[in-house]
């Protein structure tokens, strides 16, 4: 980590800014910045020249964040169609099974029709 110890003249021109977003930066090295008890210190003419590339950073982690949201999302929705489909293969096997006990001259259509209706419910490759 690079630090820098400000004259105190200009201890009453320092900025204070939120250490938790731009500490970060400085353990990265894109930031020199004065380690102060509570925190980093900048400067005014620091916190300008960050501006610019703060504003870029946050739109980086921001896309990320959101990318990270929609993967998210999306493993959440194929699992939940999994889910679905299993459901459905196991409540038609119920009643399949439900029905053919009812009905024994049925079973063979029944069977037929259920085996039918899975084939049609398998995801395709």
């Amino acid at each position: 980590m690079t630090t820098t110890a400000l004259p105190e003249s200009e201890a009453s021109r320092i900025l204070r800014v939120d250490p938790a977003g731009l500490a970060q930066l400085v353990r990265a090295g894109h930031l020199t910045a004065t380690l102060a008890p509570d925190g980093y210190r900048f400067t005014p003419e620091q916190v300008h020249a960050l501006q610019p590339r703060a504003a870029g950073l946050v739109a980086s982690l921001q896309s990320e964040v959101e990318q990270a949201r929609r993967a998210r999302a999306k493993a959440q929705l194929e699992q939940a169609k999994g889910l679905a489909l299993q459901g459905t293969i196991l409540g038609g096997a119920a009643v399949t099974v439900v029905a053919c006990a009812a009905a024994p001259g049925l079973a063979l259509p029944l069977l037929a029709i259920a085996g039918g209706v899975f084939a049609l419910g398998m995801p395709r490759a």
